[in-house]
C-alpha cells in the first residue's frame, strides 16, 4: 500500500467515523449533558473546599461520569452490530450448509465505528460469504460487494451491501481464497 492511498483511506476512516455521533439522539445528548454538569460540580467543589474536598464524594463523580460513557459507547457499539448484521446465523448456516472454508479474521471497521481487535468469523460458499460475530452475520452474495486492497501487513477486504459496511484485516492465503470467491460469483 502506497502512502498516498493510506492516506486516502484514513480520511474516508475520519469521515465514516464522524457519521457515528450525528445522529446521537436527545437522550445521549442529555446525558453528555449530565456528565459535564457533574465534572463542573466537581471542579466547583475542589475550588471551593482546596485540599479538603472528600475523597469519596471525588469517586462518586468519578465513578457515575464513567458508567454514563461507558453506556452511552455500548449503546451506539450495539446500534453499529445490529444494523450491520442483520441476519441470524443460526438460521442462515442451515440454508447454506457445510462451507467449502472457514477462518477467522480481524476486523476494522462495522458501520461507522472502529472495531479494532475485535474479531470475527468468515464462513466460504460457492455462491456466498457468511461474516459472522456474535450470533448475527451479514450475507455477502455478490462480487461487486466485496473489494480487496493490499495493506502494510496483509489485505484490508472491504464488504459493502446496501447500507451495511464491514471492513476486515486478512492475510495473505484468506486474501486469495476471498478473490477466488469474487472471481467465481
Amino acid at each position: 500500500m502506497k502512502w498516498h492511498d493510506y492516506k486516502e483511506l484514513l480520511k474516508q476512516d475520519i469521515k465514516r467515523s464522524s457519521g457515528a455521533f450525528k445522529d446521537l439522539g436527545y437522550t445521549y445528548r442529555f446525558r453528555l449533558l449530565a456528565i459535564f454538569i457533574l465534572n463542573v460540580l466537581g471542579i466547583a467543589g475542589f475550588v471551593i473546599f482546596k485540599e479538603k474536598f472528600p475523597l469519596p464524594v471525588f469517586l462518586v463523580i468519578l465513578g457515575i461520569s464513567a458508567f454514563i460513557l461507558i453506556d452511552i459507547l455500548w449503546n451506539i457499539c450495539r446500534k453499529n452490530i445490529r444494523e450491520n448484521f442483520p441476519n441470524s446465523f443460526a438460521t442462515e448456516v442451515k440454508k447454506y450448509g457445510e462451507p467449502q472454508h472457514c477462518f477467522k479474521c480481524w476486523m476494522v471497521y462495522v458501520g461507522s465505528l472502529r472495531f479494532q481487535g475485535f474479531r470475527c468469523k468468515m464462513y466460504v460458499y460457492a455462491n456466498a460469504l457468511l461474516i459472522k460475530y456474535g450470533k448475527s452475520c451479514l450475507i455477502i452474495d455478490d462480487k461487486s460487494q466485496i473489494n480487496i486492497f493490499s495493506a502494510f501487513f496483509g489485505y484490508y477486504c472491504e464488504f459493502r451491501k446496501d447500507e451495511k459496511y464491514v471492513r476486515c484485516f486478512l492475510n495473505g492465503k484468506q486474501a486469495e481464497i476471498i478473490k477466488v470467491l469474487s472471481k467465481k460469483s
